[in-house]
């Protein structure tokens, strides 16, 4: 397409200057008006602008297949993680956290697993830190709780019941989960943090965001928080996309908060949840 393109101008304009130039002898010879040479160079470039758009069409019709070809392959991409056939109506009332019992966890092609018999419990109320270097598997960890990954041993467990045998949607409806990359949309501060629960009144909002240290500097922009927020947060640093996120994970008054690494660029101070 690069070199088709001025190629494709390169001849257009040729022909022009070639038409130009017999045209201008005929003139001069007393064979054709001036009326007629501009008449002709009229018909030319309607003639070769559609050969130039059939051009294109050409080359850009087997890039659209390829594209769209592309788009199928998601569209009709199953997920490997589905409801199983004994799953539960709801969890269990019981207060007894989150529970890794025996859990082994390898990714598809990796040499050794990410995660090796591992069992620990977060109890209900209690906040519980995982500490390691990277590579160490903490995200992994996480990730297993609203079954974004399925355990290859042992098992997972809120309040006593296997992730495994709950509705997905009822199970990450019960999480709040802020990733280690913080994600802003295009739109008003406010209805960022309402991303993560379209219910919440703006008295709700702004709790969250007080609880999670945002309020202050969206306070500070022009327009408090119906500021605009550009694609992907740009316009606010990283540690304020961090509060964002943290607020928007907040407000869906989950019973589960999964921090993935939220505070990396900010820690100034406690934060009471």
């Amino acid at each position: 397409m690069s070199a088709a393109m001025p190629l494709m101008m390169l001849i257009m304009n040729l022909a022009m200057v070639a038409i130009v130039w017999f045209g201008g002898l005929r003139i001069g010879g007393g064979a054709m008006q001036v009326g007629d040479l501009m008449a002709f160079i009229q018909y030319a470039m309607q003639i070769m602008f559609s050969i130039l758009m059939g051009a294109m069409m050409f080359i850009m019709i087997p890039r659209a297949q390829i594209s769209a070809n592309r788009v199928n392959e998601v569209l009709t991409i199953e997920p490997v993680i589905q409801d199983s056939e004994r799953t539960e109506s709801t969890l269990s009332t019981q207060n007894e956290g989150v529970t890794f019992q025996n859990v082994s966890f390898s990714y598809p092609g990796a040499e050794k697993p990410a995660l090796s018999h591992l069992s620990f419990t977060a109890k209900r109320g209690e906040t519980t830190a995982i500490i390691g270097g990277t590579g160490a598997g903490k995200s992994t960890i996480l990730n297993l709780i609203p079954r974004y990954f399925d355990v290859t041993g042992g098992s997972v467990r809120v309040n006593g019941v296997d992730v495994k045998d709950v509705p997905l949607e009822e199970l990450r409806r019960r999480i709040g989960y802020v990733p280690q990359k913080s994600v802003l949309f295009t739109g008003t501060v406010a209805e960022n943090v309402r991303y993560g629960n379209a219910q919440a009144t703006d008295e709700e909002v702004r709790t969250a965001a007080r609880i999670a240290q945002a309020d202050a500097f969206i306070q500070e922009m022009d327009h408090g928080y119906d500021s605009i927020i550009a694609q992907g947060g740009k316009n606010v640093s990283g540690g304020q996309k961090q509060r964002l996120a943290i607020a928007r994970a907040l407000v869906r008054k989950a019973d589960i908060y999964l921090l993935d690494d939220s505070f990396r660029h900010w820690i100034t101070g406690p934060m009471r949840v």
